[in-house]
């Protein structure tokens, strides 16, 4: 997306520290249920990638979407994800700058059903899938099932979306959001030697 002005300038960092690090939030938006007989879409994966331009890093924060902050504009505590569903991409970036303290440089918005036409053309992506992952909802449209099996796989585009969708594990969406991070470093590795 195009540079963003930054908010709050007088609760952020140095000048210094925005030259150094360069920070992209992503939004992993899906289709939520339908308002007013209309689809919408909401946030349900965030995470800031900060690329540190001294070091040649890339360093990756996870934010749960259910994480509790204030959102500016708005009274009172809510849940991250409802910053998008309250002013979109904006909303957004201003709540994680808030929160995290630095600022957003840039934003990359990722809608779901694209993803897989992605990781497709680029062969899919090699990914260890830590445990047995099966659940099916017939109540999705179109119906969900996910069957992934432990060890490490080269996944096709839906499975690749299946696994970072799981959370029917004991870690809920803590384990889906490690799943994000992991498989978001595997495909960054795997598109810089494509």
């Amino acid at each position: 997306g195009p540079p963003l002005p930054v908010a709050d300038t007088q609760r952020l960092p140095s000048v210094e520290f925005q030259d150094r690090y360069m920070n992209i939030l992503i939004m992993g938006l899906h289709n939520g249920e339908t308002k007013n007989s209309a689809a919408f879409y909401e946030a349900d994966s965030i995470m800031v990638m900060s690329l540190d331009k001294v070091e040649g890093k890339v360093r990756y924060i996870l934010l749960p979407r259910d994480t509790q902050v204030e959102i500016p504009g708005r009274k009172g505590i809510d849940k991250l994800a409802n910053a998008y569903q309250y002013g979109g991409k904006r909303q957004l970036v201003q709540t994680v700058e808030r929160l995290l303290q630095i600022p957003i440089q840039h934003y990359l918005v990722l809608k779901a059903e694209a993803l897989p036409a992605v990781i497709d053309a680029i062969g899919g992506v090699e990914i260890y899938v830590e445990q047995d992952m099966y659940y099916k909802d017939p109540l999705t449209d179109p119906p969900l099932e996910i069957n992934l099996k432990k060890g490490t796989h080269k996944l096709s585009g839906e499975q690749a979306m299946h696994f970072i969708r799981y959370r029917s594990d004991e870690l809920g969406d803590a384990g889906r959001a490690q799943r994000h991070h992991r498989f978001l470093k595997n495909l960054n590795e795997q598109l810089g030697s494509w």
